[in-house]
């Protein structure tokens, strides 16, 4: 006598397209902390396949954090570039420009009232 196989509903996809995706994201208790950012998930799409709908959702899930991953390491990249790499304010570069003047304008006072010599 044959065992029956329990029987698992299948499901044609000719063309299927879950649009864009917007989710906000927070994380704490990591090293780099997101907080309230709204990550863009990429579209999911699949064509022509055949699919038991755990599976169909499986790969839906498993596309969705990729994306999300995706998003959130760049985010992290981006605050970590920041933090080590920061360019310098406008503020900051008109200020430096002003002390180096003002440095040159002290050694030429120094050297005239040492040496008695300018350049």
């Amino acid at each position: 006598m044959r065992k029956r196989v329990p029987r698992k509903e299948a499901l044609y996809v000719k063309y299927m397209r879950v649009g864009v995706v917007s989710v906000e994201v927070t994380t704490s208790g990591f090293p780099l902390n997101v907080k309230h950012h709204n990550a863009v998930l990429d579209p999911f799409v699949c064509h022509g396949k055949l699919f038991d709908w755990q599976l169909l959702v499986r790969r839906l899930e498993s596309h969705m954090k990729w994306s999300l991953t995706k998003n959130t390491a760049s985010i992290s990249l981006s605050k970590i570039q920041r933090l080590f790499f920061r360019s310098p304010k406008p503020n900051t570069i008109a200020l430096k420009q002003e002390s180096e003047e003002e440095l040159e304008d002290d050694i030429e006072t120094k050297r005239v009232a040492l040496l008695g010599i300018r350049l």
